[in-house]
């Protein structure tokens, strides 16, 4: 523990604190931050500051004290403090996920799209928090003391296999994009006739008994797309197949408008790129201190 008055007279309602984790009630101020940090603690506000360091809120500040400055940077919340390289590789898959969303809401056309490749996109968007939390935080340090940092490959191809894994255990379902439950139903209507005359509605249910298809309507409550979902488990594959093809054949004559959802999706993907790239630039020393960590052991 370092504490030392500054000499300079500017400064006598001002201590220059340097150390882990410090607390005087004699004097009345308290700090917790890391070893490389650098803080100001007035005299005049001791209660403030106490209570804001024992919540471990210490942000820093630009500020002139005699001949010293101190850097800005982003508030830190103690204990838990996450680098601009974990932020980088949490946020960056999220953000492609969300502006690949977007763009197919604002689409003049429907997208349609196999439940499978939905699922495994929504895997590939969150791998990023995947890596940044459960897999860095359960890393098997066996493994990682032998093979190095090739153990992030068996690390992600585990998780690979989890995705594929889920994927196909899953239901047999297709998704359209950027269209109403009101829009879609008359075209399943007349593709549905065009496979069997027998085929009917019940509610939101359609039952097509010549390409063993059972399935119901769940369009989304939030968003302008729809889910065609098997109802059980006996279901003729090929015939999905085939429904999924002539989906994507009615649907490029239908001209719909663009979602305003595609837009909140596409400012949020931009934000979230933009605020990665401006922490990394500004705090490059974490980021390269961060790569070294998680790539020796």
């Amino acid at each position: 523990m370092i504490c030392k008055e500054p000499k300079n007279d500017k400064a006598q309602n001002s201590t220059f604190v340097s150390h882990t984790n410090f607390y005087d009630a004699q004097k009345g101020y308290s700090a917790k931050f890391d070893p490389s940090d650098i803080f100001i603690a007035p005299k005049s506000q001791p209660d403030a500051r106490a209570r804001d360091s024992a919540l471990g809120i210490i942000p820093r500040l630009r500020v002139r004290v005699g001949m010293l400055k101190v850097t800005p940077i982003f508030l830190r919340l103690n204990p838990i403090y996450m680098d601009p390289l974990h932020f980088c590789i949490a946020a960056v898959p999220l953000a492609v996920y969300l502006l690949l969303i977007g763009l197919l809401n604002l689409r003049r056309r429907p997208f349609v799209t196999s439940g499978a490749r939905d699922a495994a996109a929504v895997g590939i968007g969150v791998c990023g928090l995947m890596i940044a939390g459960p897999m860095e935080l359960f890393m098997p340090q066996a493994a990682a003391a032998q093979y190095g940092s090739l153990v992030w490959v068996m690390m992600l191809s585990f998780y690979g296999l989890i995705v594929s894994l889920t994927v196909l255990l899953m239901r047999v379902r297709i998704v359209v994009y950027n269209i109403n439950a009101e829009q879609l139903r008359p075209i399943l209507t007349k593709i549905a006739l065009q496979f069997d005359k027998s085929s009917r509605w019940s509610g939101d249910g359609l039952l097509i008994p010549s390409k063993e298809i059972h399935l119901h309507l769940e369009p989304s409550l939030w968003n302008r797309n729809v889910q065609l979902t098997a109802s059980g488990i006996a279901q003729g594959y090929e015939g999905w197949n085939e429904l999924e093809s002539e989906i994507k054949k009615a649907v490029q004559s239908v001209e719909v408008r663009p979602s305003l959802f595609g837009i909140n999706l596409l400012v949020s993907s931009l934000a979230l790129a933009l605020f990665t790239l401006y922490w990394m630039l500004i705090d490059q020393d974490s980021v390269v201190s961060a790569f070294r960590e998680m790539t020796q052991f």
